[in-house]
């Protein structure tokens, strides 16, 4: 938070005003752990959808590691936390920069995107733009997704068959024309392009009232292989596009003891297909199963081929992310390692393909940090270090008020 004294646990962010009526303690988003590979991420699960474009973004910190959160004893992240948590990210994220107009006009958009970040507890108004997946209106919020360097998406999109296309594709759900009557003065009249436009746009709107058409299942799919926020049914939610296909992370707090479950096959027809962390199919078994260790202990399916380097997709570029020292129980970090990256036939850029360690062989040796890496982690420990006094300040606070550390 820019502006936010660590020794000051009482310190509120003035952006915060407009959420100060509803306790921000109150909202509890209860942790999940979850594999991918052989990496483990705790990401935060939901009962209600008001929060969840938040959720939805900082799923996807948790899952390049830009983001982490210590698991406590409480089992859930509070509201509060988790604003704490997500502006902390959007600053490491965004560094100063050198230039003093650059660094002027970045603090104006932080400044706003902070304000975005506390607004996005209540939700999101995205208008969609039937144009493309990746085209939605340019405001605050979707600026503010930007600066973490998430691409919000859609597959609300028009069939390429059809002779109004091109009509459709030029309007967005906020910004069409309305039916129009015809003229009292002669009702056998033919429609004007203005009535053929408004009418092709209503048909459009009212026969996709699912948000997602076989056009648009089809665009995401051929969307670069990454990490994205797609918006469907005024929901949003964590998109993996995959080998091809596309995947939601499954956060519905329905599924908590059920660790396996990470990912569920975007569909038209709305069919469930849920998938474990290296997007292998969860048997139907795993769902009626009673006994609780049976959750945590049963073995997954054999894959069908050698497993990918990662099986998660390409992030778009980021910073060095921070190491962190020993934090408080509950509190969330920007993370200390970076983001799995590769794609599953090729080494990330300008890296060479890792090679497999013979059975027994030692690990290799990490290559020395250069002059500038040090630098960097000392810049990293000290940034680590104000976030760590200022939640232990926070933790003090809690306990002595009884509050809901």
């Amino acid at each position: 938070m820019a502006g936010a004294d660590p020794s000051d646990a009482t310190y509120v962010d003035p952006n915060w005003g407009p959420l100060l009526t509803e306790n921000l303690r109150d909202y509890h988003f209860y942790y999940k752990t979850i594999w991918i590979g052989s990496q483990s991420y705790i990401i935060l699960t939901q009962a209600s959808n008001g929060p969840c474009p938040l959720l939805a973004l900082f799923n996807c910190l948790v899952l390049y590691r830009r983001q982490y959160i210590n698991q406590g004893g409480t089992g859930y992240l509070d509201g509060w936390n988790l604003i704490r948590g997500v502006e902390h990210s959007l600053h490491h994220l965004n560094p100063p920069r050198s230039d003093p107009d650059e660094q002027a006009n970045q603090e104006v958009i932080l400044k706003e995107s902070e304000r975005c970040i506390v607004g996005l507890m209540e939700g999101m108004d995205l208008n969609v733009k039937f144009g493309g997946p990746l085209q939605v209106e340019l405001t605050g919020a979707v600026q503010t997704f930007e600066m973490f360097q998430i691409q919000l998406c859609h597959g609300w999109l028009p069939d390429p068959a059809s002779p109004k296309e091109a009509w459709i594709k030029t309007f967005s759900y906020n910004n069409h024309p309305p039916a129009a009557p015809s003229p009292k003065s002669d009702a056998a009249a033919p429609p004007t392009a203005r009535q053929e436009r408004a009418a092709a746009a209503q048909e459009f709107i009212s026969s996709t009232q699912s948000q997602l058409t076989a056009t648009g299942l089809a665009a995401l799919r051929a969307l670069p292989p990454q990490l994205y926020v797609l918006f469907r049914n005024n929901h949003f939610s964590t998109l993996s596009v995959w080998n091809g296909d596309v995947y939601q992370l499954v956060t519905d707090q329905g599924f908590l003891n059920l660790p396996r479950v990470v990912w569920e096959r975007l569909t038209i027809d709305g069919d469930s297909q849920f998938f474990d962390g290296d997007y292998r199919p969860v048997e139907p078994a795993y769902f009626t199963y009673q006994d609780p260790l049976y959750y945590r202990t049963a073995p997954a399916p054999a894959a069908p081929a050698a497993p990918a380097p990662s099986a998660l997709p390409n992030p778009a570029p980021a910073p060095a992310p921070a190491p962190v020292s020993a934090p408080t129980p509950g509190d969330v970090h920007p993370a200390a390692a970076p983001p799995p990256g590769g794609k599953p036939d090729q080494a990330p850029a300008g890296e060479a393909a890792a090679k497999p360690l013979a059975a027994g062989s030692p690990p290799p040796a990490a290559p020395e940090p250069t002059k500038e890496q040090r630098e960097q982690e000392e810049r990293d420990l000290a940034f680590a270090r104000q976030l760590q006094a200022e939640m232990d300040a926070a933790l003090a606070l809690d306990i002595a008020s009884q509050g809901y550390f």
